[in-house]
């Protein structure tokens, strides 16, 4: 504004995404309501506005933009091990409470401060006396049903996003960018069954792709349901269900024939395993850039459960890993390989 020591031209603001974040809080309930009488640098403050949606403002290619956790379109991008290197994992071992003491300055008490309890159970309500109780205190928000949303976000997220993930890539990353919904597969990460690249398109239909040539062999048995996902060049990202393979496991069927003018080309990167399990959802929190045109990628899970905290029917439901089955991982409770994870507690 006219106030800022430095301000911003239009063209270094992101309208566009700031409209949408606006018309998502009105639709949803959600506002900023702050007398600020102490002074505050333009990043705490704008961070403190994002903070009561669930949004953060940062600058993005030159502008000034926001990013929400809310549901997203779509996946913008597949990592596998093919285009990315470096794995790893951090799991947070947390000590949730019991519940939350949320405190706000409450609207309907006369702007005077107040605090609710958000328990940690699948409705947010009591149903016992809680032993551990953490105090969550929220700037710029009046309103007593914004808090319980935050409160039960709060508990959404330590629950159902328990781990950290990271892996360097090269110049795949600027496909992605903080807040991106990205889709993960990986033999460490228990994502997917297999991952590769397609050699060529199989052709036994006018027009039509019946399947592709795989430069891995891709296993199924009898009983199990498989799919591809396949990156085209494009960037496009499409799931496709697989009828069978060859004896090899290096030809697979398409479920359904795919157009020849579809955008499919050789060296196609795609992730395989069985319907629902080729990969695991991701949302990048952080790119940290390095040398030789690479980046760290930081992710979480995408957990659409969270985003459900707005429905007033909302129920919380129990963690569930994303893993594939792999043989040899786990027998009879016995760990045969030990990892490394990093844990913070």
């Amino acid at each position: 504004g006219d106030f800022a020591q430095q301000k911003l031209a239009e063209k270094e603001i992101d309208f566009p995404r700031l409209e949408a974040w606006y018309k998502w809080c009105e639709s949803h309930g959600y506002a900023c309501n702050e007398y600020v009488t102490e002074q505050m640098q333009t990043g705490n403050l704008l961070s403190s506005i994002a903070s009561t949606s669930r949004a953060e403002i940062f600058r993005l290619a030159g502008k000034l933009t926001v990013v929400q956790d809310v549901a997203r379109d779509g996946a913008v991008q597949l990592f596998t091990p093919r285009n990315s290197h470096d794995y790893g994992e951090s799991v947070l071992f947390s000590d949730e409470p019991d519940a939350l003491a949320v405190g706000f300055v409450n609207r309907d008490a006369g702007y005077a401060e107040d605090e609710l309890y958000v328990y940690n159970t699948a409705t947010g309500n009591k149903e016992r006396e809680p032993e551990t109780v953490q105090d969550l205190t929220l700037w710029g928000v009046t309103d007593s049903v914004q808090a319980r949303k935050l409160g039960m976000y709060n508990i959404a997220v330590t629950r159902l996003r328990p781990i950290i993930y990271k892996f360097s890539c090269d110049l795949e990353y600027l496909l992605c960018a903080k807040g991106d919904w990205i889709k993960y597969a990986g033999d460490v990460a228990l994502a997917g069954i297999k991952q590769g690249r397609v050699v060529r398109y199989v052709s036994a239909e006018a027009g039509r792709f019946t399947g592709f040539v795989s430069d891995e062999a891709l296993p199924m048995e009898d009983g199990n349901l498989y799919a591809v996902r396949l990156r085209k060049k494009s960037g496009e990202i499409v799931l496709l269900q697989l009828a069978s393979v060859s004896e090899d496991g290096k030809e697979a069927e398409f479920l359904y024939s795919q157009p020849e003018d579809g955008g499919f080309s050789e060296g196609d990167l795609f992730a395989f395993g069985t319907v629902g399990n080729e990969t695991v959802d991701l949302i990048v929190t952080d790119i940290q850039p390095g040398e030789n045109l690479s980046a760290e990628i930081t992710a979480v899970e995408y957990a659409p459960e969270v985003f459900d905290v707005d429905n007033p029917d909302f129920v919380l439901p129990d963690y569930v890993p994303k893993i594939s089955e792999t043989a040899g991982a786990i027998d009879s409770g016995a760990v045969s390989k030990w990892q490394t994870f990093a844990t913070y507690h």
